[in-house]
C-alpha cells in the first residue's frame, strides 16, 4: 500500500473525531454560558431601574404629603378654618392650663406595686396648691 495513503487513513481516526467534537461542545457550551449571563445582566439592570423609577416616585410623593402635612398643621391654616366653618374655637388663657408634674423617677425606674395600707390617703391625689395661674396636682 502507498505511504500516501496510509498516512491520510490514520490522520481522520475516531480520537481525532472524538477530540473535535469535544472542542465544539466546550466551546458552544461557553458561548450559550455567556448568552445567559448577559440576558441576566440585562434582566437585572431592567430591575434595577424599575424600581429606582419607583423610589423615585415614591419620594416625590412623600415629599409632596409631607409638605401638605405642614401646611394643614400651621396654625395660620387652623384658624382660617375655624373661621370658616363657624366652630367658635379660641386658644385657652394661661389659667385653664392644668400641669401635672412628671413622676418620680425612681416610680418609672421599679414599677412593683406597693403594699396597701390602712392609710389610702398616700394613693389618693390631694390638691396641694391651687392658685389662679398653676394648678398641681401631687401625689
Amino acid at each position: 500500500m502507498n505511504t500516501y495513503h496510509r498516512h491520510t487513513e490514520a490522520v481522520i481516526s475516531t480520537g481525532w473525531l472524538v477530540r473535535c467534537a469535544a472542542a465544539c461542545l466546550i466551546f458552544g457550551a461557553s458561548c450559550v454560558g455567556f448568552l445567559h449571563q448577559k440576558e441576566s445582566l440585562h434582566h437585572k439592570a431592567e430591575q434595577v431601574r424599575t424600581l429606582e423609577r419607583e423610589l423615585r416616585s415614591l419620594k416625590r410623593s412623600n415629599q409632596l404629603k409631607q409638605e401638605e402635612f405642614v401646611a394643614l398643621t400651621s396654625p395660620q391654616y387652623l384658624e382660617q378654618e375655624v373661621r370658616r366653618r363657624e366652630l367658635d374655637l379660641v386658644a385657652p388663657k394661661p389659667e385653664d392650663i392644668l400641669s401635672l408634674p412628671l413622676p418620680d423617677s425612681r416610680l418609672v425606674a421599679n414599677p412593683s406595686p406597693k403594699k396597701m395600707s390602712s392609710d389610702s390617703s398616700t394613693y389618693s391625689l390631694s390638691r396641694v396648691s391651687y392658685n389662679r395661674f398653676n394648678r398641681r396636682y401631687l401625689p
